[in-house]
């Protein structure tokens, strides 16, 4: 198998595992989370977006579950026009009920 073909790494928090995988595409870059975003999994997501150049899309169909810390950096990149695909109906109810007016601070 070439370096190419090689699955990205896990990222191993708490005992848990979170994977993000970036699939660019065009016109738009799909950011796929599988496993748990938790508030430690949380700054993995920002870096993996900060490396994403154009219009982006979160893939939450294999997300099994987030905390606040999860929610909240969900709803900040929605309030940035990053579309949210695939969300389960408990994903909806988490998400839902708060307005999403906070930006993603560039730090």
């Amino acid at each position: 198998m070439s370096d190419d073909q090689l699955a990205p790494p896990l990222l191993w928090v708490r005992g848990m595992s979170v994977r993000i995988t970036t699939q660019p595409a065009v016109p738009v870059t799909v950011l796929q989370i599988d496993g748990r975003l938790d508030v430690e999994a949380v700054a993995s997501l920002i870096e993996a977006w900060q490396h994403v150049d154009g219009p982006a899309a979160l893939d939450l169909r294999h997300l099994q579950w987030m905390d606040e810390a999860g929610t909240q950096v969900i709803r900040r990149f929605a309030a940035r026009g990053v579309q949210l695909l695939n969300l389960s109906p408990l994903h909806e109810l988490q998400l839902e009920g708060t307005p999403i007016t906070s930006a993603i601070d560039d730090e």
